[in-house]
């Protein structure tokens, strides 16, 4: 039988610099998750919701890295011609990198208006609520994204025999 060649290759370069900014990115979606959890449910002092304005800020940075650096190196779209029947599933991976940076972008903007708005507690509690639900959605598309990758990967390769 002839050898037939991957049809899915990565680029060594690539991965490092996926692999960091996947780090760097984890590490700040868990600092945040630690903050707005210590904070304190009935009194947020103008320093607490500053801080907490700019984690956002720079988790969206390094979203938007995230996201420009899958979407640039288009290992999604490989997938489409690897494995056309995953066509449906991976546009939608593709969409949902809109979605969530949107959505984090309007969780910046409550944050905003909760710092410049220093007697209601309640919007931080709103903003805290909003980023736990946020970040459950990014594991989602996350966990998605990799069961789609598996599946090209299963269809590339061939698995089973």
């Amino acid at each position: 039988m002839p050898y037939a060649p991957s049809q899915v290759s990565f680029n060594a370069a690539f991965l490092s610099e996926i692999k960091e900014d996947n780090q760097r990115l984890q590490e700040l979606l868990s600092e945040t998750e630690i903050m707005f959890r210590r904070i304190p449910r009935h009194r947020y002092s103008v320093e607490q919701k500053r801080a907490s304005v700019q984690r956002l800020l720079k988790l969206r940075d390094q979203l938007a890295l995230h996201f420009a650096l899958e979407n640039a190196f288009g290992y999604l779209v490989d997938v489409i011609d690897i494995a056309p029947r995953l066509c449906n599933r991976a546009k939608a991976m593709i969409a949902e990198h809109d979605d969530l940076f949107l959505e984090l972008c309007e969780l910046i903007d409550d944050a905003e208006a909760a710092l410049y708005d220093e007697g209601n507690a309640a919007s931080v509690v709103n903003v805290a609520r909003d980023y736990f639900r946020f970040l459950q959605k990014f594991y989602d598309h996350e966990a998605a994204e990799n069961a789609l990758l598996l599946d090209a990967f299963d269809s590339d390769l061939g698995v089973g025999d």
